[in-house]
């Protein structure tokens, strides 16, 4: 049997084709389990790296787009320009959850942030003017209290 003809072979049987790689997938889960980890117990730099590039691609970047986003932002948060903590080693990609279009790189507690106010600039505004008001306020009582 030629190459050519088992390629022809199997582009005129690919329901049956998939439904006997299925069948042995099933058969033999455990083998391939143990497979996987055994390559990434001894692949660790190339799995990081893939996943890396996995997550990136998920929202539209490659590992060089990060990289240049990252050096254009300081290495640095893009909202309170604090360089990512040693728990926390990477900033994380932010998009706009309608659109999906990255905004920057953010750090793990900003991008909290914006996801606990739903990303409204008015709650937004609103949860700053609160705290300027009262910081404010505790700043005018303890004038009084002098």
């Amino acid at each position: 049997m030629t190459a050519e003809y088992q390629r022809e072979w199997r582009k005129r049987n690919k329901d049956r084709v998939n439904a006997l790689a299925r069948e042995w997938y099933r058969k033999n889960a455990d083998k391939r389990k143990a497979q996987a980890k055994r390559y990434r117990d001894a692949n660790p730099e190339v799995v990081f790296h893939t996943k890396r590039a996995v997550r990136l691609r998920a929202r539209g970047l490659s590992v060089a787009g990060y990289d240049a986003m990252l050096a254009a932002q300081g290495g640095k948060c893009a909202i309170c320009r604090q360089a990512p903590s040693d728990r926390y080693k990477k900033l994380t990609v932010d998009h706009d959850h309608s659109t999906g279009a990255v905004r920057g790189l953010l750090c793990q507690t900003c991008n909290k942030g914006l996801g606990l106010f739903f990303d409204c600039p008015t709650r937004l505004i609103a949860a700053s003017n609160y705290i300027v008001k009262t910081k404010a306020d505790r700043e005018r009582r303890s004038e009084c209290v002098a």
